[in-house]
């Protein structure tokens, strides 16, 4: 599955998560990622629940590695699991791969410029579910439900 843009004219996207599928039926299987009662694999640690058995004995992997114990050797900074190390050791590379054709600001994740580039176009695709505000990331909506509402017993 790709967040990238289309680049079929099959190509769908999800209307929760905005990422695009090469076909209807990716999308019907990526659409029930979305669906709890499709999460039937629990880590028995956290009780965390995941769409597949791989996805969780992936996760479960952060329950055998002490958190924050994996160092950049650049700039020590810490983390917990080698994919989120080699993100980041990304950020020490002079070359970036991503390049704003509005202003120029440059991006080693196609992530972060793609969040940059809704600022630009002014789109907001993800909606707070308890007063309606629109956001240019699911992180940030995530961030404003946790803040505003879970916190102030909106829930």
């Amino acid at each position: 599955m790709s967040t990238a843009e289309p680049t079929t004219s099959k190509a769908v996207q999800c209307e929760i998560c905005g990422r695009f599928l090469k076909s209807e039926e990716h999308l019907k299987k990526h659409e029930k990622t979305h669906n709890e009662a499709e999460r039937k694999h629990e880590c028995t640690e956290c009780s965390k629940r995941f769409h597949t058995g791989e996805l969780l004995r992936k996760h479960q992997i952060v329950h055998r590695i002490p958190k924050k114990s994996i160092i950049c050797d650049v700039c020590n900074k810490t983390y917990s699991s080698t994919g989120a190390l080699a993100k980041h050791k990304r950020k020490h590379e002079s070359a970036k791969r991503f390049t704003c054709p509005h202003c120029y600001q440059s991006f080693d994740l196609s992530d972060p410029f793609k969040i940059h580039l809704r600022k630009h176009e002014n789109l907001k695709p993800f909606g707070c579910s308890y007063c309606f505000k629109q956001f240019t990331s699911r992180s940030v909506c995530r961030r404003h439900v946790q803040l505003m509402h879970e916190k102030s017993g909106d829930k």
